[in-house]
């Protein structure tokens, strides 16, 4: 069981990793110059983050009295990621929030990885 819990924990590790990237590539492209990359750029970062949902009822096990703290954490990624002007035509470059984006997913993938070894120490 140990093995598959870090494994879950890697996976949504690199889950993170993907949405950051994804998000900051958003957040910096130009809305109003190519709609069609904008639009290409949103479905992706919509969609991998639709996917990360699914790794909410892994986290609810194994952060077990925690799990409201990742949630919360959770929730601040999705929310930096699609808030401001989001899916907007001629939405302007956004580094600040291209930046909280990067904070929020540091946050969450150290509570990551802190899991991760809360389980190596435990079994």
């Amino acid at each position: 069981m140990r093995s598959m819990d870090v494994s879950a924990l890697n996976d949504h590790i690199a889950q993170v990793t993907t949405i950051e990237g994804l998000a900051v590539d958003y957040w910096l492209l130009d809305g109003k110059n190519e709609v069609a990359m904008e639009l290409a750029s949103a479905a992706r970062l919509r969609g991998t983050l639709d996917a990360s949902l699914a790794f909410r009822p892994t986290a609810e096990r194994l952060f077990a009295a925690r799990f409201t703290e990742f949630k919360d954490a959770d929730g601040e990624l999705f929310d930096t990621a699609t808030g401001g002007g989001f899916e907007t035509v001629g939405r302007l470059v956004d580094p600040e929030r291209a930046i909280s984006v990067m904070q929020a997913a540091n946050l969450l993938r150290g509570m990551l990885r802190e899991q991760r070894r809360r389980i190596y120490w435990l079994h």
